[in-house]
């Protein structure tokens, strides 16, 4: 992703404003008692969404279903997916989950389990989305295809005009691209927007490759070998 020009805050004006929010927003949890981190109905979201996912997937790989039943436990499984992806892994990821570190640590893998990285997504989106928000040529969210227009200062295309029907196609093979593609274009990119890689950890090489293959192997290896089904059978579900 190319950058425009470097971005730089003026926080004269606005430290206050935040200093002030922030005391507020811990006022408001202290005097109500509430917890700023998973209560009891999120935990019990956290056991809901992970057996649906880990539950659908064992019906699915013990053989004993229909290819109709099967596909329709996919399905089950892809919405248990994102439920995880968009609160469990998310909020571990923020590091908001517990104030346990280790708790967060854990839980934040359940996205490396689903075939995404989640030592680069903290960088893509707690680094550079959450300073650089919107911004054209620094927020890879803005990002997702050419024939994908999230940004007025994006450059205007012919195919721009029917992209709201594009959209549909571009994100249900987001995914795909994601844990195929793009974690290990970012590991190899010599920045990514704004952020300098530098030089990432041994160890998270080794996360990345490992968990690339735990999901590889329990998506498409087993149930290929255990399973009755053809490849086409496979890609569909």
């Amino acid at each position: 992703m190319a950058i425009v020009e470097k971005v730089t805050f003026n926080n004269r004006n606005s430290r206050e404003f935040g200093k002030t929010v922030k005391q507020r927003v811990d006022q408001y949890f202290e005097e109500n008692d509430i917890s700023k981190h998973a209560n009891f109905q999120m935990v019990l979201k956290t056991i809901l969404l992970l057996t649906f996912f880990l539950g659908s997937y064992g019906f699915i790989i013990s053989g004993q279903l229909s290819l109709g039943a099967m596909w329709f436990l996919t399905f089950v499984m892809g919405v248990a997916a994102a439920g995880i992806g968009f609160s469990i892994s998310h909020d571990a990821l923020h590091g908001a989950y517990s104030s346990s570190k280790r708790v967060n640590r854990v839980l934040g893998f359940t996205f490396d389990m689903l075939g995404a990285n989640g030592y680069i997504w903290k960088i893509t989106h707690n680094i550079i989305h959450h300073t650089y928000t919107n911004i054209h040529g620094h927020d890879e969210d803005l990002e997702v295809a050419g024939f994908i227009r999230l940004s007025p200062h994006s450059e205007h295309k012919m195919i721009h005009r029917v992209q709201h029907i594009l959209a549909f196609f571009a994100y249900s093979l987001a995914m795909v691209f994601w844990v195929f593609v793009k974690d290990y274009k970012n590991f190899l990119k010599p920045n990514i927007g704004p952020y300098d890689n530098k030089k990432h950890p041994l160890s998270e090489w080794v996360i990345l490759f490992v968990t690339k293959a735990i999901f590889y192997t329990y998506m498409l290896v087993l149930p290929m070998l255990l399973l009755d089904i053809t490849w086409i059978h496979l890609l569909i579900g």
